[in-house]
């Protein structure tokens, strides 16, 4: 436990537990999350348990410290990580099973074979397991973990999970950082010139521009460490630009990319890339929202079958805007604001989002 979270990281092997985060402190928020996930794995009525949240937001990073956290208490034994892949989630999770129980499976093809084996071995077991990045609607029947073993699972998802589908038993939401864990966690990567006078208001305006997102903090952070002021500013100018926001932040650009693919048709395209039109934090009425959509003819009436007056069309059309909105919001995308019905896109987000142009 005395070697650098850097060189053990570099150690992982798929399947394998993988300990340290990226330093031993984490904000005061994800600490504390990480406190509420350790309490549900005491819970013996709770075995399954999602979180879930916007690409970048801090699920890894939370799975790490609490794999890190489980693994010090000895309770949980053996700790299973998986990062799950978008094709052949099944298949991947049950090769990464059978690599850390160190289990040599015939017919690796059969996927309902290979389950039972894997089923068998963890029947007994008081295992953990950390599927990151994983399908919010992942049978995990058909891996072979059932309701009935003693161990744990832990799924980390960018879309809230299916309850019923899954047989989950708690569900929690990452939110963003804080302003105050958000200077914080930029603090302690760029180091102590962050509280200098002449870094105090550009630094602000930066943390800004990030929305909260401890991936793109750190990613922001790194590269002005040991930076003179006018790259700073230089970088400040970068991310206020959409057309130059892309080369430091691929992982989330891929996260929305991936995310506006997987949108049910072209109508939900519009509707997203139309939210980023307005001011950066801007809080939107959803119903506000909904009428614009209506009136740039997002949403087709001859998708709407069944309206025989335009009160009757109108509430379909409204009915509809909802809908789309639940998905937008399911996905991250959208994130409800304190206030009751108003709702932002993430400040990232929206700097992609304003680099797309419109599905025909």
């Amino acid at each position: 436990m005395g070697e650098s979270s850097e060189r053990r990281c570099c150690q992982f092997e798929p399947g394998e537990i993988m300990l340290g985060g990226d330093g031993d402190h984490i904000p005061i928020s994800m600490s504390e999350t990480v406190e509420e996930l350790l309490k549900w794995l005491d819970d013996e009525e709770v075995r399954r348990i999602g979180i879930w949240g916007m690409a970048g937001v801090g699920k890894t990073r939370i799975l790490m410290h609490l794999n890190d956290k489980a693994y010090q208490l000895g309770k949980l034994n053996p700790i299973i990580w998986v990062k799950v892949q978008k094709e052949g989630a099944v298949k991947n999770i049950q090769s990464d099973i059978l690599a850390r129980l160190k289990l040599e499976v015939q017919h690796m093809d059969r996927t309902a074979h290979v389950a039972h084996k894997i089923s068998m071995a963890l029947e007994k077991l008081d295992y953990l397991l950390l599927l990151d990045q994983c399908p919010g609607d992942i049978d995990l029947n058909e891996v072979g973990i059932h309701h009935k073993h003693k161990g744990k699972v832990i799924v980390a998802s960018r879309d809230k999970p299916d309850c019923a589908a899954m047989d989950i038993h708690r569900v929690f939401k990452v939110s963003k950082l804080s302003d105050g864990d958000a200077e914080e966690l930029f603090k302690e990567t760029v180091g102590d010139i962050a509280d200098h006078p002449h870094f105090k208001g550009i630094k602000e305006q930066i943390l800004k521009q990030l929305g909260g997102l401890p991936l793109a903090i750190k990613t922001i952070a790194r590269s002005l460490k040991d930076q003179p002021e006018a790259i700073w500013y230089d970088t400040l100018t970068d991310l206020q630009s959409p057309k130059n926001f892309g080369d430091q932040f691929e992982e989330l650009i891929k996260a929305f990319e991936f995310s506006y693919k997987n949108l049910r048709g072209n109508d939900y395209r519009k509707c997203l890339l139309y939210g980023a039109l307005f001011p950066p934090d801007y809080e939107i009425d959803k119903d506000y929202l909904t009428e614009c959509w209506i009136s740039e003819q997002f949403i087709s009436a001859t998708e709407l079958p069944g309206a025989d007056t335009n009160v009757q069309q109108l509430r379909l059309f409204r009915d509809r805007g909802h809908k789309i909105l639940q998905a937008l919001t399911k996905a991250c995308l959208f994130e409800w604001c304190s206030r009751s019905n108003f709702l932002t896109m993430p400040t990232p987000f929206r700097k992609i989002a304003l680099t797309f142009t419109y599905p025909q």
